[in-house]
């Protein structure tokens, strides 16, 4: 268990490794981010827990996979971990100012997601080839008064799929609706398959994409037992 006891920045920092492997490791309570990956390859992280983060700056997600200058940062494995408790993102797959997608084959497989706050869960920045397979998703019910949040914020990331994952996403307060995913125009090819989970209380677009959003396929994808 590595806690930060509310005061200190990040729990572990690696540059430029590869093959690293993380099981069955609890980290809480950091200010920063709760592991900061920047140009780490072909590594696993396996049955961790990332708990009550203690910052409250959004730009500072508890675990970052970061492209510096260097080689990329790609080949990580994510297998039955938990965020939860977090007051900022979970996760930030971020590729940089080069236009490239150096952050990519990213791959979480029974993990899950859950919060008692309202926060994006997941920001994927220039991102290619992020694959959530048998997942889940919770967040607590918002108000109208919220600052928009998503589980899945796309920008400039393309090949993004979830398969057989559950998502519980609820919303109320007038119309508002603060959508699951949401894409911006420079994004492409999201795909879900299988049950896209319980959107209710007022989530009018469960995904939302920009105008010039390019490829949105739904195979035997369900909305409240709907077809």
């Amino acid at each position: 268990t590595f806690n930060g006891l509310e005061v200190a920045d990040k729990a572990l920092y690696v540059k430029g490794g590869y093959k690293i492997l993380l099981s069955k490791c609890r980290f809480l309570k950091f200010t920063g981010e709760f592991v900061y990956y920047d140009q780490v390859y072909d590594s696993w992280v396996d049955k961790c827990v990332f708990d009550y983060s203690a910052g409250t700056d959004l730009t500072k997600p508890l675990f970052m996979l970061n492209y510096g200058s260097g080689d990329n940062t790609n080949e990580i494995h994510f297998n039955g971990c938990r965020w939860e408790t977090f007051n900022r993102p979970a996760i930030k797959l971020n590729s940089g100012p080069n236009g490239y997608e150096t952050v990519n084959e990213i791959k979480f497989t029974s993990c899950k997601w859950e919060s008692i706050y309202k926060t994006d869960f997941i920001v994927l920045n220039g991102c290619a080839n992020v694959n959530f397979v048998l997942c889940n998703f919770a967040i607590p019910i918002g108000t109208a008064s919220d600052t928009p949040y998503y589980g899945i914020r796309a920008i400039k990331s393309n090949s993004v799929h979830f398969v057989a994952s559950e998502v519980e996403w609820f919303v109320s307060g007038g119309d508002t609706s603060f959508p699951f995913l949401y894409a911006d125009s420079k994004s492409s090819n999201i795909s879900f398959q299988g049950n896209l989970g319980a959107f209710v209380y007022n989530t009018r677009f469960p995904i939302e994409v920009e105008s010039g959003f390019l490829g949105l396929n739904l195979y035997g994808a369900y909305e409240n037992g709907y077809p």
